[in-house]
């Protein structure tokens, strides 16, 4: 039973790039920027999306539409490049915002592994998207986000309210534990137990037995607790027997 729960937990968990963090990022979802971070060197990113050209003409994502956060070069006169990540795959807060990370890149022939992408998003209630402070991965030289990490900053206005400060990952995971994972079990238990196991009364409640016992194992282990937290205190938390 609590696998069930776990996995639909996990699905529902699934982070939106529109509201990563918490932030309203849906209008960053069309939307390409091009950023010259060293003479002739760009990154090409969008950030909930799909950059609107190529990546380059030698690597997995030569046609637009493919890579979400790109580097660019020139090489032999031909503008060429990686893909450090097709998709976003989550965020994490940070001081001033969130770093959003984005997978699938292009892989790294030697030694070998794949690239990955890291932007840190960062409030700045001037500007709506400023670039800055790229940082090439280094496979001999690893930072504390792996050996091919490739790091970007962003200032934008868009994550100067709302988003973690006021509702939280633990907010959002009891939101989504009460308003769509338990209904499910609690509907899809009782519909089972009446239609394919023909039962009735409170035998229709799924896992009866369990949640019957619930509050004399939550007692039960209170009552440990105390004892165990009395006993490194000196005092016994038993009765003696005379």
């Amino acid at each position: 039973m609590w696998s069930v729960l776990f996995a639909l937990a996990y699905l529902a968990l699934g982070e939106d790039c529109d509201s990563a963090g918490g932030y309203d990022l849906a209008g960053f979802r069309d939307n390409t920027y091009k950023y010259e971070w060293s003479t002739g060197a760009y990154v090409v990113i969008s950030l909930c999306g799909t950059i609107n050209t190529s990546c380059g003409i030698s690597g997995g994502c030569t046609a637009p539409d493919c890579c979400a956060f790109c580097q660019l070069w020139t090489s032999d006169g031909q503008t060429d490049g990686a893909c450090l990540g097709k998709n976003f795959a989550g965020s994490v807060p940070i001081s001033g915002g969130i770093q959003m990370k984005y997978t699938g890149g292009d892989p790294v022939a030697s030694p070998p592994g794949p690239r990955e992408g890291f932007v840190d998003v960062i409030c700045d209630s001037s500007t709506l998207f400023s670039p800055s402070g790229f940082v090439q991965a280094q496979p001999n030289n690893p930072g504390p986000d792996g050996a091919y990490a490739y790091n970007l900053t962003v200032k934008t206005s868009a994550v100067c309210s709302g988003g973690a400060g006021g509702l939280g990952g633990g907010g959002v995971f009891l939101i989504i534990l009460f308003c769509v994972v338990l209904p499910v079990y609690l509907i899809g238990g009782v519909c089972w137990n009446k239609f394919k196991e023909q039962k009735e009364g409170v035998e229709l409640i799924p896992n009866y037995e369990f949640w019957a016992a619930s509050p004399g194992y939550f007692l039960a282990g209170c009552t440990f607790t105390k004892d165990k937290i009395l006993g490194l205190c000196g005092r016994s938390g038993y009765d003696t027997v005379a």
